[in-house]
């Protein structure tokens, strides 16, 4: 058998180099892009209004994975190629399809590992979406609800007109302290 060791040995290295590193720069520089990102949401929800952007995010985590599952196997496919070449026929010497076939691969990893990064961005966009139509959901169901309190209570006033004269101010008084609250 005429394969040498180091002929093999760089084409494995490289090989795994292209499993490995573009998975780990776009890792990298996804948390490094999100890493002081702040969740604009301090409160407990009570419902969820953003369906549909909750299953886009999930649609492309799914791509994301999938994008980065390619990484490994198109080297690794690459690899499979080259090895077979070489011991099938060790008398010819493999030289360009070990260059070409390492281009190739470097090309599809780098393009895979870019579209992985920009589906992370998008995916970190929508997230923020997301939250924030989650808290304009809350906020809007905790308006509704203190409305619809405050009209059952004026209601009701207004069928005892003796009481109005004195609940009045201070139902008022108290939807004006509310607003300073919210405020601050």
């Amino acid at each position: 058998m005429s394969v040498t060791i180091p002929n093999s040995l760089f084409v494995s290295v490289a090989v795994f180099a292209l499993m490995v590193v573009p998975a780990y720069l776009v890792l990298y520089l996804f948390r490094r892009t999100t890493r002081n990102r702040k969740s604009p949401l301090n409160i407990e929800l009570l419902r969820s209004p953003g369906q549909s952007l909750g299953e886009e995010i999930s649609e492309l985590t799914i791509d994301i994975i999938g994008n980065l599952l390619m990484i490994p196997m198109v080297a690794l496919i690459i690899y499979t190629v080259i090895v077979t070449n070489q011991l099938s026929s060790p008398e010819k010497s493999h030289l360009i399809l070990v260059c070409f076939g390492l281009i190739a691969a470097g090309g599809v990893c780098l393009y895979l590992g870019i579209k992985a990064y920009g589906m992370f961005k998008h995916r970190n966009a929508l997230s923020v979406g997301y939250e924030c139509e989650l808290a304009v959901g809350q906020d809007f169901t905790q308006k509704t609800a203190l409305e619809t309190t405050q009209e059952k209570i004026l209601t009701s006033l207004r069928e005892r007109p003796t009481l109005i004269s004195i609940i009045l101010p201070v139902l008022k008084l108290g939807v004006v302290i509310q607003s300073k609250i919210k405020k601050k």
